[in-house]
């Protein structure tokens, strides 16, 4: 068996074929390893699981064929919710156009939640997911889907004291902030800095000239948010001028 070397931040380790050949996104050479009797818990060198370099180098095919062969042997192991948070927090930007990359990271992510032995853990776990998500720009189908299975929209992130719907407002994603809004939400949660979702959306326009996050300032409206601390006539004054230029979200989806 070769060893190889392998790199994740700063930390350099090493690792036997099975590794690498998941640290490389090599599916087929996964299965073929398998299939030839490898151990499918073997590690690394700093005892990563194979789900470890699965969660943000994987695709669901690979992460299917090391859960049946560990099923085989004695059971799934190494599998826990982080490696669901991290197949989030590893995401990497995507064109729009490559959708196909787009739906090959979520349907790993998906999979990844599907076989976590730990259902309870993951189920305490799915608002810090959540959060991640929405700090990570990750896809409305990402939000939509840990909505839908429970997680709080407004969890708040320790550092900051900013909920998912915070952070949406913040970033100008309003089509992040739409699932989030559809059960009963605090809208009106304080973060460390004592802000609402709707003061940060209108900072977000006004000092940072982010104009998507204009959609999520209206879309807060829409749920009866409050500025906390509130506007200046002067910031009114402006949002609605901004208002009165800048189209709907519906009128501009229906043009």
């Amino acid at each position: 068996m070769a060893i190889h070397e392998i790199c994740y931040g700063f930390n350099d380790m090493t690792c036997g074929d099975y590794i690498y050949a998941i640290y490389s996104s090599n599916t087929e050479n996964v299965k073929a390893l398998l299939d030839r009797g490898q151990d499918p818990y073997e590690c690394d060198s700093d005892r990563n699981s194979p789900y470890f370099w699965a969660s943000f180098r994987g695709d669901a095919e690979m992460i299917r064929a090391i859960a049946n062969a560990q099923k085989r042997v004695r059971g799934i192991e190494g599998l826990a919710p982080f490696h669901v948070k991290m197949a989030v927090s590893g995401l990497r930007p995507v064109y729009p156009e490559l959708q196909f990359e787009v739906d090959k990271q979520f349907q790993r992510f998906v999979t990844l939640f599907d076989l976590v032995p730990d259902k309870n853990q993951l189920k305490n776990m799915l608002p810090e997911i959540l959060s991640e998500a929405v700090l990570h720009n990750a896809d409305p189908h990402y939000v939509q889907f840990l909505v839908d299975h429970g997680a709080c929209p407004t969890h708040q992130m320790p550092a900051s004291g900013n909920t998912p719907i915070h952070q949406a407002a913040k970033d100008g994603r309003p089509d992040l902030l739409g699932p989030l809004l559809q059960k009963d939400s605090n809208v009106n949660a304080l973060n460390n800095e004592g802000k609402s979702p709707l003061r940060v959306a209108a900072e977000a326009v006004l000092i940072s000239g982010l104009m998507p996050a204009h959609d999520c300032f209206r879309l807060l409206k829409e749920h009866r948010a409050m500025a906390v601390p509130s506007l200046t006539w002067r910031e009114r004054l402006s949002l609605w001028q901004i208002t009165r230029r800048r189209p709907s979200i519906q009128s501009a989806e229906s043009q």
